[in-house]
């Protein structure tokens, strides 16, 4: 990826310098300043060759390696800066606390400045030498803009900040175009059960890439009739890591039991197949299959037809036709072709013309016309296209793209749905190619959070700008998201059935391709147990296979530049003794994968011991994400070593749902972290005391964890953090107003001794009004765990409802949720907050007193609610009796609450009236 991170690492290092220059340079030691400014010039003027660069890299492979080189030294200074800025922090937050020694080890740099500085002048002359190497050689290429002293740092936030993020996330939403025959002909082959000669049929589908074979086959699984037609329905994505007859068995079992399955032994697994599916019709989608071997899928084929009721099917996608004639076994194939021009013109139009003006757009359509024949009738290079375009108004810059000549590198039909791809990816600006291509540590088919792939963006500095009080780096991530989204880039999104947010997206296999095309030798996907990979690579936890072989083939994958790296066993993988951590354990312990920022644990059952923990801090100095969590029904066991304090560059941390105890306290040296997610971790019982040193926290979740309460003196100092998820209110009462003016997203939990405790209330009350200072609140969430019984003559229902009524938000707050709440009536402002979700409050009777409900229908100014949740409240009577008033109200879900069933049924109920009004109601 040499293209995409010689830039950005350069810009990083020049923002990084300046800030340097501004704060520190007189505090420097001798030689030093002179060699940071140096490295500031040589830098300067490489940059301005570098756009330049990657354009000539495409024919000249020595302009390749002159910008690999360029990429490595920026990285080495990249990590020398960052372990000097790391250092004035540390030294800062010492004189902060007073803590100065007395006594100074002048052979550890952390307690000798003077020794330290050498040191990074040493550092830094060092890249200085290598960089005016690279300076002198990008002569001889004789770049153009040499004698341009403009930076592309100017060139590139010059571009339109608002014509890259032009793009809403809406657009993920626009509906399928020109695919209703092939659905209504899948469904019809689904349900025919006539002719049948066998329990179960198979039908292919079979198609180009980027055809919309996956898409076809999702419209019609989801399909009304479908779910009627069937008894059950299973989903198996198949991929082309290897077609393992044990693993597609074990992940039909998870499909259909929607558990975890370990079973190794064939025998075993048949025999859980049979007891899952026997007496069932069912419909099995087997998407993306790449085996040939006839034998393994009619293994596969018996099993599942010895265990089908008669009308069962299988729906296999394929992009092979050997492959569909392998499967079928029957003369029916459905064989997806291309999409008609006019089909494709409309998908175009609704992407590239963000306003639909006949007369403005006239010039442009001949263009886009032309451009939309070369996608070939391929949605996806279509959507490609169009979202690049999208951002470009003049006709000159659409003949460019038209005249562009990777047209003429990519000829033939399947290739320049390709180029389109490419096209759209080299008019990103810099940044935004830098966090796609990142994207490609994911295996294919990957179910991205997309929070968590913000946040390690911004751990690994590719989101550019300055923060501030009104738009955070937060923010511009969102918008780089929602630029990639509308350019195609992701797809497959899913939304927050609450907030409405995007949660998660994958990549389509194609543009997981093009990432790893741009982004060469940076990341590395290993696979614990696959035998023959196309796109990842494997290791085989074979017993009779020796140690060292695997571990030479670990050094092959994680070779020396690699960058990133995530480890990964597929769904439904059984894990050998030996597994591949322990691998990597040993690599890491050996000297190995030195230059690795990121290490990703994707889907893989093991135990994580001291010795990964050690042999990082020892040797992977420049890490800077680590993700060890597993998913929230099943639990990893880790154990965390004290010598993590040592990853001093760490700024994504997630530990989510492992079985950690404690975490030790030298945690809170990493000054640099900005992400810690303990969240399911619910042997954690308390959080390190010194957790106030990590100033730089942005996001600390601890939600459904064990922590009953905060470290005293925390709050006040984490003044950067935007998500806390989690804040305990426990047995001292403590409540937030120290919490951070920035936060964005904040999760209360009330547990302990709160549901006994009449003067933690008390205390509470008298401290809960601090929630309407925090205009930057978004999200708000309020849990109280445990017993939410009240003991008889306490008063504590009467207290909760003043405490909830004191916990008023500020008018900014879209989204609320209230879990577990042990009172009886809901506060006056809650109607004035857009997105409400009400769950589990079993003592729930009221929504609102006389007064209130007078006041409400008075003033229609303080209703804003525009949708609310309401689950398991049994107690709850009815809603506001004024709600038929309630205009802005556009969705209503109603879900165990038996009162309010019958109270607001759509035939029965003598209030259904009231809530007619209402588009989207769901009880």
């Amino acid at each position: 990826m040499a293209k995409a991170v010689a830039t950005v690492v350069t810009e990083g290092i020049i923002d990084k310098l300046l800030s340097l220059v501004a704060d520190e340079i007189n505090n420097l030691a001798w030689g030093f300043k002179a060699e940071l400014r140096k490295l500031q010039n040589i830098l300067k003027k490489i940059q301005v060759v570098v756009k330049e660069a990657e354009t000539m890299q495409v024919k000249n492979e020595n302009v390749k390696d002159w910008l690999m080189k360029l990429r490595d030294v920026a990285y080495e200074a990249d990590d020398v800066l960052d372990e000097y800025a790391t250092e004035i922090l540390r030294r800062k937050m010492e004189i902060r606390k007073s803590m100065k020694k007395k006594v100074c080890n002048f052979f550890s740099p952390y307690s000798n400045p003077v020794a330290f500085r050498l040191r990074m002048a040493h550092e830094i002359r060092k890249i200085n030498v290598k960089l005016d190497g690279i300076d002198k050689e990008k002569n001889r290429f004789q770049f153009s803009s040499s004698t341009n002293t403009t930076s592309i740092t100017s060139i590139q936030k010059g571009k339109g900040v608002q014509e890259t993020y032009a793009f809403l996330d809406d657009i993920a939403d626009l509906p399928i175009v020109g695919r209703d025959k092939d659905k209504s002909k899948i469904i019809n082959n689904l349900q025919d059960c006539c002719g049948d000669e066998v329990n179960v049929s198979v039908l292919p589908i079979v198609g180009i890439g980027g055809l919309g074979k996956t898409t076809l086959a999702q419209l019609a699984f989801n399909d009304e009739s479908i779910n009627q037609h069937f008894d059950l329905k299973m989903w198996v994505r198949v991929s082309n890591i290897g077609f393992d007859v044990k693993r597609v068995g074990r992940l039909i079992i998870e499909s259909a039991t929607k558990n975890s399955c370990n079973l190794e032994n064939w025998d075993m697994i048949v025999r859980k197949i049979r007891e899952s599916l026997g007496g069932k019709r069912y419909l099995l989608v087997l998407d993306d299959v790449w085996n040939e071997d006839e034998s393994e899928w009619n293994q596969l084929r018996k099993c599942l037809g010895d265990a089908a009721k008669k009308g069962s099917k299988i729906l296999v996608t394929t992009r092979s036709e050997k492959v569909a004639s392998v499967v079928r076994g029957e003369p029916l194939m459905h064989r997806l072709e291309a999409l008609s021009d006019k089909d494709c013109w409309s998908i175009f139009q609704r992407r590239a013309f963000a306003i639909a003006n006949k007369d403005e757009n006239a010039d442009l359509e001949k263009i886009g016309i032309d451009l939309v024949k070369r996608c070939k009738g391929v949605p996806l290079a279509v959507k490609a296209l169009g979202g690049l375009l999208r951002t470009k108004r003049s006709k000159e810059e659409w003949e460019l793209v038209r005249d562009d000549e990777i047209w003429k590198q990519y000829r033939n039909d399947n290739a320049q749905i390709m180029a389109a791809l490419k096209l759209s990816y080299d008019d990103l600006p810099y940044h935004l190619k830098q966090c796609f291509a990142y994207c490609s540590v994911f295996p294919k088919d990957y179910v991205i959070y997309k929070h968590m792939l913000i946040w390690q963006w911004i751990a690994h500095g590719f989101v550019v700008g300055e923060a501030n009080d009104e738009v955070s780096l937060e923010d511009t991530a969102e918008k780089y998201f929602s630029s990639l989204l509308g350019r195609s880039f992701f797809q497959d999104v899913e939304r927050d059935e609450y907030s409405g947010e995007i949660r998660k997206c994958k990549m389509h296999d194609l543009m997981h391709d093009l990432a790893q095309s741009v982004n060469g030798d940076e990341c590395c996907v290993i696979d614990q147990l696959s035998s023959n990979s196309s796109s990842n690579s494997s290791i085989n936890d074979d017993d009779d296979e020796d140690v060292h072989q695997q571990q030479n083939k670990l050094r092959q994958i994680v070779h020396e530049k690699a960058r990133h790296l995530s480890v990964v066993a597929p769904m439904g993988s059984y894990p050998e003794p030996r597994t591949i951590v322990e691998l990597l354990s040993s690599y890491v312990g050996a000297g190995g994968g030195r230059r690795l920022r990121t290490i990703l644990l994707l889907r893989d059952i093991c135990k994580i011991d001291y010795n990964l923990f050690d042999y990082m801090s020892l040797n992977l100095k420049c890490l800077r994400v680590l993700d060890l969590s597993r998913r929230y029904d099943e639990n990893r066991e880790v154990l965390v070593s004290p010598e993590i304090g040592r990853l001093k560059h760490l700024r994504y941390l997630n530990l989510s749902c492992t079985d950690i105890e404690d975490l030790p306290d030298s945690i809170t040296n990493l000054y640099n972290l900005q992400t810690l997610l303990l969240s399911g971790c619910r042997n954690l019982k308390q959080l390190p005391r010194d957790m106030r040193k990590m100033i730089n926290l942005r996001h600390l979740g601890i939600m459904f964890s064990g922590v009953e309460k905060m470290p005293v003196g925390m709050l006040g100092q984490l003044t950067n953090l935007q998500t806390l998820w989690g804040f305990v209110i426990g047995s001292t009462g403590e409540f937030g107003h120290l919490l951070s003016n920035h936060l964005r997203q904040l999760g209360i939990v009330f547990k302990g001794d709160w549901f006994h405790n009449l003067n933690l209330h008390e205390q509470a009350i008298s401290g809960a009004k601090f929630l309407k200072d925090k205009h930057h609140l978004r999200q708000l969430g309020l849990l109280w765990e445990g017993n939410s019984s009240i003991p008889d003559g306490v008063g504590l229902d009467i207290v909760n409802d003043v405490l909830l009524e004191a916990l008023e938000p500020h008018s900014n707050l879209k989204y609320f949720f209230l879990i577990g709440f042990p009172g009886i009536r809901l506060p006056s402002w809650i109607t004035k907050i857009e997105r409400v979700v009400i769950v589990n409050c079993p003592n729930l009777a009221f929504l609102q007193d006389e007064e209130e409900e007078e006041e409400r229908n008075q003033n229609s100014n303080l209703v804003s609610l525009n949708a609310l949740w309401m689950e398991h409240c049994p107690n709850l009577r009815s809603l506001w009796e004024g709600i038929q008033g309630f205009t802005s109200l556009k969705r209503l879900c109603i879900r165990r609450c038996p009162y309010l069933t019958r109270r607001y049924n759509r035939q029965t109920g003598q209030d259904w009236n009231k809530i007619a009004h209402i588009p989207d109601v769901q009880i």
